[in-house]
Parts: C-alpha cells; structure tokens; sequence
C-alpha cells in the first residue's frame, strides 16, 4: 500500500468517525447519514483497490487514474456547490418570508404607524 493511499484510508476512516459523531448529535437525519457513510466507504475502497475504477476509465477514455479522480473531485465539487448554492436560496426565502411576517404582527400590535415617525435632524 502507497503513503498516499495510507493517507486517503486514514482520511475517509476520520470522515466515517465524523459522520457517526454527528449523527448522535442529531446534526443529521439517517438518511444523511447513510448517504455520507456510503460515500466515505466508496471512497475508502477506490482508494485501497484503484483498478476498481478501470471499468469506468476505460468507457471514458481516461489513461490514468490520478486524471479521473480528479475530474470526478471536480464534478462532485460542483454538484455539492450547486445543491448548497439551492440550499441557501431557500432558506434565504423562508427567512425572508419569517421577517416579513414577524415585522407586520408587531406592527399590528403596535396599533399602525404610531411611534414609527421620526423627526429629521437634516436641514432643509
């Protein structure tokens, strides 16, 4: 076994630890968890057997197996950036839309646009 293949296994066993670790913090559903735990296993064994990926490589007309880990790093990459980027959209709205609806109840508690006036200190 390679230093860097040394490296990657110890790499994915501290990712799986973190992903149990998180997971009895109740920071993530099962489902999150079985996803993440499949992902570091699936890293762990391409890392140890990298001939398990030849198939793929070949279909692909990759010569060499750095080249397709780091084009498959890059795709993940960008499909983990783009469901955040969607992530953050959406809780953008729902915040919004919390604001939006905290601010009009205490306006209406607040009996309309009274005590909302401010005097302007600006010389006209």
């Amino acid at each position: 076994m390679a230093g860097i293949q040394l490296i990657g296994m110890l790499f994915g066993i501290g990712m799986l630890y973190l992903t149990y670790v998180h997971y009895q913090k109740k920071d993530f559903t099962w489902r999150s968890a079985l996803v993440w735990t499949a992902v570091w296993l699936a890293f762990i064994v391409i890392i140890i057997l990298p001939e398990s990926v030849y198939g793929i490589m070949q279909a692909l007309r990759i010569e060499r197996t750095a080249d397709f880990f780091v084009m498959t790093g890059f795709v993940l990459f960008a499909v983990i950036i783009f469901y955040l980027f969607i992530t953050v959209k959406r809780n953008e709205r729902k915040v919004e839309g919390m604001v939006r609806a905290l601010a009009f109840e205490r306006e209406a508690t607040k009996g309309g646009a009274r005590g909302s006036k401010k005097k302007d200190k600006r010389k006209r």
